[in-house]
């Protein structure tokens, strides 16, 4: 399926609003149609609860998931409601509220998991409104637009923000990353609501709340939910060619211990390269530099992105890098992108954690794996020192409930590590990790937490 992408535009940074502030009635929401399109979009808005089955991943994590609030927007007559993935994932029950106070049952119909949007439907009823999404792709920078939202107890929300960029990428909150970003929190409730233009078109459906980054609020622009809406509207699944490489941006690598011989100054650095990827079995490895694909000069993720729009799974793809200062080019058969790649224990330490990992065999039953080079410190929270030579002696996964594990063999670490037991969530992972200078000491602890969701192509 061909994918919709736009490139990055020059932008400048909004005084950040938050919404609390903004519902206390100061900013008004302004329509083309006046009053009489302000109703259709506040009837077309919904309140969505809903209660997922099972329990939260998570080594030695046995809670119930809960439930969660958010948002969506009716886009059909007959009930179908667009809404973020993340809200309806795995649901037991789904509650659907409608602004006149009428409630109905709802079954997810499709999803795309890689840009967190979702297609449920109305067990029973029919939508009292519906919107439409906009297809001219023309919202900019500085475009003022209305938030839709649906605060539990009260009123359909609409509030007016301010588009603050296009193309946000590179913050690891979704496998395939190309969000509009306005200057505002988006409260959790508001989650899957819907961002309108002034006409009442859908241009985006809100994904990330202020929970996570304050003062931010991102959305999926139309021009992708409009790709994947066919497919997923009718229960089908969302093909997403996939390269195989976990990159960062050279000119933006500020904490990375890595030599700069031989490495150009633009371009996207390999940190790391799944098993049987495409690009591992086109020869691509860790420390080669992207610099070019399919003949389209790479320095950045967008360029990444416009390089890639259009192929599909399948096609062949020319990668031109430099591996130590010499340059090679690569074909690439590009695969079907996978929900959760699953790495061996030296490519998550190195992607995740910032450090390669290595092994001594201490006796028949104990195999000691040691820290050799550090590219960055990982820990979100460091309570001690660790750095090249020491040992990892012992794993605490799956916070908040990890019990510490002296490592022994291959397979408890590759149990420990990777990939159900750290995996807090669909999206985060955490665990404590101890070290020390000798494999019989207790060690130092360092706290690892992060997402999941590395930018990856």
């Amino acid at each position: 399926m061909t994918r919709f992408f736009r490139s990055m535009r020059t932008f400048r940074f909004l005084p950040v609003l938050s919404l609390a502030a903004l519902l206390s009635g100061q900013e008004t929401v302004s329509f083309t149609g006046g009053e009489e399109m302000q109703k259709k979009v506040q009837n077309s808005l919904v309140s969505i609860s809903c209660k997922a089955k099972g329990i939260t991943y998570g080594y030695r994590r046995w809670m119930d998931r809960g439930t969660s609030t958010g948002a969506g927007v009716f886009i059909s007559k007959d009930g179908l409601i667009v809404t973020a993935y993340s809200l309806v994932a795995s649901p037991e029950t789904i509650t659907v509220k409608m602004a006149d106070g009428k409630q109905s049952g709802a079954t997810l119909v499709g999803f795309d998991p890689f840009i967190d949007v979702a297609v449920i439907k109305l067990n029973s009823g029919e939508a009292p409104d519906m919107l439409a999404f906009d297809t001219t792709d023309s919202i900019t920078a500085d475009a003022v637009a209305i938030a839709g939202g649906f605060r539990e107890g009260n009123a359909p929300t609409l509030i007016p923000i301010t588009v603050s960029r296009l193309g946000r990428m590179g913050i690891g909150i979704a496998y395939i990353e190309n969000f509009i970003q306005f200057s505002a929190d988006v409260v959790p409730e508001d989650l899957g609501g819907p961002l309108i233009d002034q006409s009442g078109n859908i241009v985006g459906v809100n994904v990330m709340t202020g929970t996570k980054r304050a003062g931010v609020g991102l959305t999926v622009p139309a021009s992708m939910v409009r790709a994947s809406f066919a497919s997923i509207s009718q229960g089908g699944k969302v093909q997403y060619p996939f390269l195989g490489v976990y990159v960062r941006e050279l000119r933006n690598i500020k904490d990375f211990n890595y030599p700069a011989e031989g490495l150009p100054q633009e371009g996207l650095f390999v940190l790391g390269v799944p098993d049987d990827s495409p690009a591992k079995n086109a020869g691509i490895n860790f420390g080669d530099a992207i610099i070019e694909v399919n003949g389209v000069a790479v320095t950045s993720y967008s360029d990444m992105y416009q390089a890639l729009a259009g192929k599909a799974v399948g096609d062949q793809t020319s990668v031109v890098l430099l591996r130590k200062g010499s340059r090679m080019q690569a074909t690439v058969a590009l695969a079907e992108r996978p929900l959760l790649p699953v790495f061996n224990i030296p490519n998550f330490c190195r992607l995740f954690l910032g450090f390669d990992v290595g092994k001594e065999t201490i006796s028949p039953t104990h195999t000691a794996y040691t820290v050799k080079k550090v590219y960055f410190f990982g820990a979100k929270k460091k309570e001690g020192p660790y750095g090249e030579g020491d040992y990892i002696v012992q794993i605490a996964p799956g916070k908040p409930y990890g019990v510490p594990e002296p490592i022994r063999e291959n397979a408890q670490m590759a149990a420990l590590i990777y990939p159900d037991s750290i995996v807090l969530d669909d999206s985060e992972y955490g665990l404590d990790l101890f070290f020390a200078k000798r494999p019989d000491q207790f060690g130092s602890r360092a706290v690892f937490q992060g997402s999941m969701k590395k930018i990856s192509f």
